[in-house]
């Protein structure tokens, strides 16, 4: 079964053009740059980041807080927020009693809801179906399945299906999970899993499927409380409740540009310090052949080594290598490399060696197994910890070049936990555009995380808002996403997460039944869900969706005691300021890296899904 309703569009857009007609852009024809994040796509992350710091350090810093509560936006305004801060109008449909996630039930829902289309000269007038990315995967099968209809109706034209918000935040909290968190390093301090255990968040598992609400709050905590002491060792702040110690002379008592121009510059270097850059131009060409990459990009007759760490290092095409020092005995070789790249200001330290030539013979040892025996050592520490044992037998000044893991790890988890407060500030405040800036940065997460069928949905949203469609479904895919339940700014949920509030207490209510309950009996319960229920019923509204609304709306009441904990915790471990050697046991050598592993086929699979979408346009009969 599945349950819909329809929301009255809360910004017009009845008077832009609706027609499918030749004036509409092919999406193999569309620049490849819509696809790319750009210039403008980071500026947008970058001031919203800077706002999400904001107020976050004069929420839980008291001396910010005393100061500086007045210079923090609490509102990104826009265009259309007037609009959206308007109470949505909601029509539930009920529920269908077909399968969801077959072809067949689809194709049902869609005959279902075109009956609520209105049609001009005999065609549907297109609406959005919005919806989470397995529906909306079943609307395409739908729509391929009945392309050989004879009219725009029985080609199921009236329904335009679109990817919602609330399931992509899910996925990208899971690979945000999936990295940050493992079950061995509950007991290395200021990990997730640790953190988790300090804070009793006993139903936060690896698998956040079963515990959205917790895991989210368990990573809002995460980001809060590292924002806080980020802020901290940046100012120079030995206590939470401090003084800056280079904050400008009488500040406190200063106008409010002045105070704002000061918060702006301790906010912009926390968000700085943070940052993960994305290379795009590699995304932008169209090559399926990954080249080989030699040292300073040129094959010279001399032995070669090259670092191994994959995705890690993969930050620019070209670097240089160095040998800092060989340890070559019978017992033990380790090789360390120091890598100068381009986006880098310090040198790194790896012991990751993947290929070395020797006498012309280029040889590949992706293991320390294979490597050996390319070499012919006796005996070779495979070993991850015998590694990081000699490591720590080396001179002061080979130490004083390699890396320190764990402020990799936090500076990391809080460029994720960011990224995603935005998201969701976006979705709150109804910002279609920052809304479709988003997607394109998640497109390129989702293309190097092998989320293949979000691909294919963020693909076709971005080509229909660049001229694939008409206008009048451009805007509504853009500004009319999201619904308001109650009314009033910053109060907007994404499309799904609405209709999962609406299936949540329809399922309540049949468990009224005791299992007893005919066909009229779900029909019956499924329209009382929702507005209906709330004529029937005021305190249904006050007590239950209120409730629902809470944990989605605002800060969790046990958060702000937990993050001033987390600061008091975590404050004497300098997580944030680099130490040379320093790594967490269960994430010995962890790097964050935005880019995808071979950026050269990002473009390859643009083209062949855009080709796809033409190609199901052109065999329609009478588009």
């Amino acid at each position: 079964m599945a349950l819909g309703y329809i929301a009255i569009n809360r910004l017009q857009t009845t008077h832009l053009n609706r027609k499918f007609d030749e004036d509409l852009k092919k999406a193999a024809e569309l620049p490849s740059d819509i696809f790319v994040p750009n210039k403008n796509d980071f500026e947008l992350l970058s001031n919203r980041m800077n706002v999400m710091v904001a107020r976050i350090i004069t929420r839980y810093l008291p001396w910010f807080n005393a100061n500086f509560s007045d210079c923090v936006t609490s509102h990104m305004l826009h265009e259309y927020s007037l609009d959206s801060s308007k109470r949505s109008v909601l029509i539930n449909l009920g529920v269908f009693d077909v399968d969801p996630s077959s072809t067949q039930g689809a194709i049902t829902i869609y005959e279902n809801l075109q009956k609520y289309i209105q049609s001009i000269q005999d065609k549907p007038y297109t609406a959005i179906v919005y919806g989470d990315g397995l529906s909306c995967e079943r609307g395409n099968d739908a729509h391929r399945a009945r392309v050989n209809g004879l009219n725009p109706w029985e080609r199921l034209e009236g329904c335009e299906p679109a990817v919602q918000k609330f399931h992509k935040e899910m996925i990208l909290l899971q690979d945000y999970f999936d990295e940050f968190f493992k079950g061995s390093s509950a007991a290395d301090k200021g990990t997730l899993n640790h953190l988790k255990n300090i804070f009793n968040f006993r139903q936060v598992k690896s698998d956040i499927s079963d515990n959205f609400n917790h895991a989210w709050e368990l990573m809002c905590l995460v980001t809060e409380g590292y924002v806080c002491l980020l802020t901290m060792e940046l100012m120079e702040m030995a206590d939470k409740g401090d003084r800056p110690s280079a904050a400008p002379e009488s500040i406190e008592n200063s106008s409010v540009d002045d105070r704002q121009e000061y918060l702006q510059s301790v906010v912009s270097s926390v968000v700085q310090n943070v940052w993960h850059h994305l290379e795009t131009e590699s995304l932008k060409t169209d090559d399926q052949t990954e080249p080989e990459k030699f040292c300073c990009g040129e094959d010279i007759e001399e032995d070669v080594i090259l670092c191994g760490a994959g995705r890690i290092v993969l930050r620019v095409k070209s670097f240089t290598i160095h040998v800092l020092g060989w340890i070559l005995t019978t017992s033990l070789i380790i090789g360390f490399a120091v890598t100068h790249a381009e986006t880098r200001k310090t040198p790194t330290l790896t012991a990751h060696v993947i290929k070395i030539s020797t006498n012309g013979t280029t040889l590949n040892a992706w293991t320390w197994q294979t490597f050996q025996k390319a070499i012919g050592t006796v005996d070779l520490h495979a070993n991850r910890q015998k590694s990081l044992r000699a490591e720590r037998n080396l001179s002061q000044d080979q130490l004083l070049t390699s890396p320190d893991f764990k402020y990799n790890y936090s500076r990391a988890i809080t460029w994720a936990g960011l990224n995603l407060l935005c998201r969701r500030d976006a979705v709150r405040e109804a910002d279609g555009g920052v809304m479709m800036s988003h997607w394109k940065l998640d497109l390129v997460h989702f293309f190097s995380t092998k989320h293949q069928k979000y691909v294919i949905l963020a693909h076709r949203l971005l080509v229909s808002i660049n001229g694939w469609l008409p206008d009048k479904l451009k805007h509504d895919f853009i500004y009319n996403r999201t619904v308001n339940y109650g009314g009033g700014i910053g109060r907007n949920l994404p499309m799904d997460f609405m209709n999962e509030i609406l299936n949540r207490l329809f399922k309540d209510l049949l468990d009224s039944a005791k299992g007893r309950y005919t066909n009229n009996t779900i029909q019956r319960c499924s329209q009382i869900v929702g507005p209906l229920g709330e004529a029937l019923d005021s305190i249904f509204d006050s007590k239950v969706i209120e409730n629902e609304l809470y944990r989605h709306r605002r800060r969790n009441v046990d958060r702000d005691l937990n993050v001033s904990g987390m600061i008091t915790f975590l404050s004497d471990e300098s997580l944030f300021l680099r130490t040379s050697g320093r790594h967490q046991r269960a994430f010995p050598e962890y790097f964050h890296n935005e880019n995808p592993k071979f950026p050269g086929k990002f473009q390859g699979k643009m083209k062949q899904l855009s080709k796809r979408l033409d190609k199901r346009r052109r065999i329609i009969v009478d588009a």
